[in-house]
């Protein structure tokens, strides 16, 4: 008799209970991507390009996470390394100038002007080499409060043809300098 009653109170609501659990696997779907599909769409880009992308025809092996995006930066190479549940995104812009805009010893002048700028406000920064195989071809300047994890770095080639730019935390700096590892063929003048 019970087991009577089971069946048919299950036949009058098996399409709640198929209404619910669709509902139950939309939700937790739904929230699956929203917490990991921009780290799924990085990974899947890194698969299919095989973490390298093209500037200026020369390969450029990208660390993992991290993925060229077109159209939203003005940058001629726009790169973004995202996070679980949008927790943050790290990006890196390269630009390459052209006719009378290289010009290192200006540029150079810039970075150290913004520096002193930035260290008035109470930020902390310095111009160096971000690493030593980068040292010879580039000239960095990080800037960042000390009371937030952000840090931005920007390097300008040592030749005054490219400006590379990171905004990240203290972690991105190694993954900067293999990007700008990969984009040394491009700056071969050394100064």
């Amino acid at each position: 008799m019970r087991m009577e009653r089971f069946v048919m109170w299950w036949r009058r609501n098996l399409a709640l209970a198929y209404v619910l659990g669709g509902s139950l696997l939309f939700g937790v779907v739904a929230l699956s991507w929203y917490a990991y599909g921009p780290v799924t769409m990085a990974r899947t880009w890194g698969l299919a390009h095989g973490r390298t992308v093209t500037y200026h025809a020369t390969a450029v092996k990208l660390p993992t996470g991290w993925r060229e995006e077109d159209g939203v930066s003005s940058a001629d190479l726009h790169l973004v390394k995202p996070y679980a549940w949008r927790a943050k995104v790290e990006t890196v812009d390269v630009d390459e100038f052209a006719g009378k805009d290289v010009d290192f010893d200006r540029t150079m002048n810039t970075l150290r002007s913004l520096e002193r700028i930035a260290t008035e406000e109470g930020e902390v920064g310095g111009v160096y080499p971000l690493s030593d195989a980068n040292a010879a071809r580039f000239v960095c300047m990080e800037h960042g409060s000390p009371d937030h994890a952000m840090v931005h770095v920007t390097c300008l080639a040592r030749d005054g043809r490219h400006v590379a730019r990171m905004v990240g935390d203290e972690t991105t700096r190694a993954d900067f300098g293999v990007i700008l590892t990969g984009l040394g063929a491009l700056t071969g003048a050394t100064r």
